[in-house]
C-alpha cells in the first residue's frame, strides 16, 4: 500500500493506538509518557525503556501520549524542521519499543492555548489518569511552555512522576536528540545518523515508471515517488531495501539527486537492486541507508557506465629508453688505457637487446636541402 500521512495513516493503525484522549479507556490506568517522538531515536529509546520497565513493576500498561500534527507545524510553520518519520512510520516504531498503547491527539492552535493547570487536571487527571508518569529532562507542556515535572507534582501530588536523565552517545558528551539526527542525514553522513537512531534511516517510496534509462544502459532501476520530508545529501548509497509485503533484504545501489549526466531538474531516487529480477512497479518499497559512497557527479557520457576513478599507489615507473636510441650509458664498453679487453657475456648481451630489432623503424635524422643543379631544388 502507498505510504501515508497524517490522519490519513489512522486506519492502518493497529488496535492498541487511540485517536484523542476522549476515546481513550478510563480503567487502563497506565504508565504514561509525553512528547512528540519524532524519529524514535536512541535518546527517545532510552526515555522508553525506562517506561516499560516502569509499567511492568507496577503491573499496568505503558502508554504514550503524542501529537499529529507536530505542535511546531501548527506554532511555527515557517520554522519547522522536517519531519523524519510520519505518523504510521512513528506508531510501528513505538509499538516495536515495547509500548503497549499509544493515544494520538488532534494538535490545534486551541489545544495549544490550554493553560498548563487545564492540561494536567483536564488531560491528564480526568482522560488518561496514568499510575505513574516517565518524562523526559526537559519536558514541558501547556500554554507557552509553562509547565514541567515541578508543577505537575505540585498540582498533582498523588502521581508519582519520574523525570530520565539525557541519553549521551558512548563516548561522546552530545545529548542525542532529533537535531543531531537531522544535521546527520542532511549533510549525507547516514553512518552517524544510524548510529544516533540504532538503525539505518529509512526512506519509503511508491515505486513509478521513469524514462527506463537505466535499463538502456545494462543497470535497470526502481524510481521511488516519496512523500519523505528529510532527504539525504545527493549521491551514491549503499542501500537494504525492503518490499512491503514482499522480498525482504535486497542489497542494492541508490541514486539520490538531480540526475546532472542527464540535465535532469528536481530531486529523484532511483535504486538498482543487484541480484533481483521482477516488476516491482507500484510496489511500497523501505529502502535503508547503509553508507554513502560518493557524491553525485556528472559524466561526459551515458552510454556505458564509467569506471570509477583510480589512483595507483605505487611510484610511476622508471623511464625506458627507446630500441632505435642508443644503449644506456652504462651498457657501453668502456675504454681502458691498455689492451682492450672482450666485454663479459652479461654486458654483450645486454647490448644485443639494445639494438634495434627488426621490423622496429628507425629515426633519421634529416638530411639538409640539396644544393646545385638538383631538379627538386627550385632555386640552384
Amino acid at each position: 500500500m502507498p505510504r501515508l500521512s497524517g490522519w490519513d495513516s489512522f486506519r492502518a493503525m493497529p488496535a492498541r493506538t487511540f485517536q484523542g484522549s476522549l476515546s481513550f479507556p478510563q480503567d487502563a490506568r497506565p504508565a504514561l509518557t509525553i512528547g512528540n517522538f519524532d524519529g524514535v531515536h536512541r535518546g527517545h529509546q532510552s526515555l522508553l525503556a525506562r517506561l516499560t520497565e516502569r509499567a511492568r513493576a507496577l503491573g499496568v500498561p505503558s502508554c504514550v501520549y503524542t501529537f499529529e500534527p507536530p505542535p511546531r507545524r501548527v506554532l511555527q510553520p515557517d520554522r519547522c524542521p522536517p519531519r523524519m518519520t510520519s505518523l504510521r512510520q512513528k506508531i510501528e516504531l513505538l509499538h516495536g519499543q515495547g509500548v503497549d498503547l499509544v493515544v494520538v491527539e488532534d494538535f490545534t492552535i486551541e489545544l495549544a492555548s490550554r493553560p498548563a493547570e487545564w492540561f494536567a487536571r483536564e488531560i491528564l487527571g480526568a482522560r488518561l489518569r496514568p499510575s505513574a508518569l516517565v518524562v523526559g529532562y526537559d519536558f514541558r507542556f501547556g500554554r507557552g511552555r509553562q509547565g514541567d515535572a515541578d508543577a505537575l507534582a505540585a498540582w498533582m501530588p498523588e502521581l508519582s512522576i519520574e523525570a530520565v536523565r539525557p541519553f549521551l552517545m558512548p563516548g561522546e558528551d552530545r545529548v542525542v536528540s532529533s537535531s543531531a539526527v537531522r544535521e546527520a542525514v542532511a549533510a549525507g553522513d547516514v553512518t552517524r545518523a544510524a548510529a544516533l537512531l540504532g538503525r539505518p534511516y529509512a526512506i519509503e517510496g511508491v515505486v513509478i515508471h521513469g524514462d527506463a534509462r537505466g535499463r538502456t544502459i545494462g543497470f535497470p532501476t526502481a524510481n521511488l515517488q516519496t512523500d519523505a520530508e528529510l532527504l539525504p545529501a545527493p549521491g551514491v548509497y549503499a542501500v537494504d531495501v525492503d518490499v512491503v509485503g514482499g522480498a525482504q533484504g535486497l542489497r542494492g545501489v541508490a541514486n539520490l539527486g538531480v540526475r546532472p549526466t542527464f540535465g535532469k531538474l528536481g530531486f529523484t531516487i532511483e535504486a538498482h537492486l543487484l541480484n533481483f529480477a521482477g516488476d516491482l512497479y507500484g510496489e511500497t518499497l523501505s529502502m535503508r541507508l547503509l553508507k554513502r559512497l560518493r557524491g553525485e557527479e556528472r559524466f561526459a557520457g551515458a552510454s556505458r557506465p564509467s569506471s570509477p576513478r583510480f589512483t595507483s599507489p605505487w611510484p610511476p615507473p622508471a623511464r625506458c629508453h627507446r630500441l632505435d636510441q642508443r644503449p644506456h650509458p652504462d651498457l657501453r664498453p668502456r675504454r681502458s688505457s691498455g689492451a682492450a679487453q672482450p666485454l663479459p657475456g652479461d654486458a654483450q648481451r645486454a647490448l644485443r637487446k639494445a639494438e634495434p630489432r627488426r621490423g622496429v623503424p628507425r629515426l633519421r635524422r634529416r638530411s639538409p636541402p640539396r644544393r646545385g643543379r638538383d631538379r627538386r631544388d627550385p632555386h640552384p
